[in-house]
């Protein structure tokens, strides 16, 4: 089962982006990809959208769940959605990289 919390930023993407990276990491989560979707439909479709990158990370330390991180350019802000496995641990830390990021807001 799979779980999702979704934010708002009042940030630029590209700093809104560094910052989801930076508050992940503090929790102890890995960078294993990104995905720029904008790029790929791009290429791949010619399609142009607004930009989208999906970060795949994942903490070690809890037992190799990974938890996908979606990064939207939304209107003047950004909406980041992050989808993960239900587990108390990780929901946990989820939970505090996205409050981190909505503190800083």
């Amino acid at each position: 089962m799979e779980h999702a919390r979704t934010i708002y930023l009042d940030l630029g993407f590209d700093e809104a982006l560094s910052r989801v990276k930076a508050a992940f990491e503090a929790e102890g989560f890995d960078m294993l990809t990104e995905i720029d979707v904008q790029a790929t439909l791009a290429d791949k479709l010619g399609v142009q959208v607004h930009r989208d990158v999906i970060l795949e990370t994942r903490n070690p330390g809890l037992a190799h769940l990974s938890c996908n991180v979606a990064v939207r350019e939304q209107g003047d802000g950004v909406v980041v959605g992050a989808l993960a496995p239900v587990d108390h641990e990780s929901e946990e830390r989820i939970h505090a990289a996205l409050e981190t990021l909505r503190g800083e807001d």
